[in-house]
């Protein structure tokens, strides 16, 4: 993790990969799937899911492939109540999104990348939990714990939409 931190305090780079990435340098890839569904009018007749998968090593992703890191366009940020702080935007690509946590020094405590959510653009506090929002109409779910591996999509189905 010490080459994911010096690349962050360096360069304002992460892992571009679909994955989270604890400070720690446990890694799990994830995947946003969706199906499509005519009555999910706020997410354009898709219903999306995130879904973490299994534990790789940060360090054997480096070796195969030591050109992982993306740069990445912060839109917005939220200060959390012990001074850290929750930032997310887009990466490279237009299809790429993520969402970060710092420390109350700017150090990297995880961080979550995905090539399909499109950027997460704003957020909103809705039933004391942290939902950011992708372009794509859903947004990710943050517990109060901050818990990068609990986050669950919402698609903001009405009653009438399911």
């Amino acid at each position: 993790m010490k080459k994911v931190q010096n690349f962050w305090k360096e360069s304002h780079q992460i892992i571009g990969i679909d994955s989270i990435i604890l400070k720690d340098g446990t890694t799990y890839l994830t995947e946003i799937n969706y199906s499509n569904n005519i009555n999910a009018k706020k997410t354009y007749n898709k219903i999306y899911e995130l879904r973490i998968d299994k534990k790789v090593s940060l360090n054997k992703l480096l070796e195969d492939d030591p050109d992982l890191w993306s740069e990445i366009q912060v839109y917005g940020k939220i200060d959390l109540p012990d001074n850290s702080r929750i930032l997310f935007g887009e990466g490279e690509m237009g299809n790429e999104g993520f969402i970060l946590k710092l420390d109350l020094d700017d150090n990297l405590e995880w961080s979550f990348f995905s090539t399909d959510s499109n950027p997460f653009v704003k957020t909103e506090v809705i039933n004391e939990k942290i939902h950011i929002f992708s372009t794509h109409g859903f947004s990710i779910i943050i517990d109060k714990q901050y818990d990068p591996t609990k986050m669950v999509i919402d698609n903001h189905l009405s009653e009438l939409d399911k």
